[in-house]
């Protein structure tokens, strides 16, 4: 996540892939502050395919197991 303008990050994580089949694959994390306006950045850093399907972004406390964009 980052600032609109690319000149902050707010977290950073890594997700390294293990298959070149559909795998489901999924992280976590804490911003480092709060912001409405943060861009979600996916950045492939070798050379290949990528194909990404669907990403969602939930709070970590949500009324609902696994989360359906309900949250307390």
């Amino acid at each position: 996540m980052q600032s609109p303008s690319g000149k902050t990050k707010y977290v950073e994580n890594q997700i390294i892939t293990s298959s070149k089949d559909w795998q489901k694959y999924s992280t976590s994390f804490i911003v480092s502050e709060n912001s409405d306006s943060a861009t979600l950045v996916i950045l492939a850093t070798t050379k290949g395919k990528l194909a990404i399907d669907v990403v969602s972004l939930f709070p970590e406390k949500t009324f609902s197991k696994p989360p359906k964009r309900i949250k307390k």
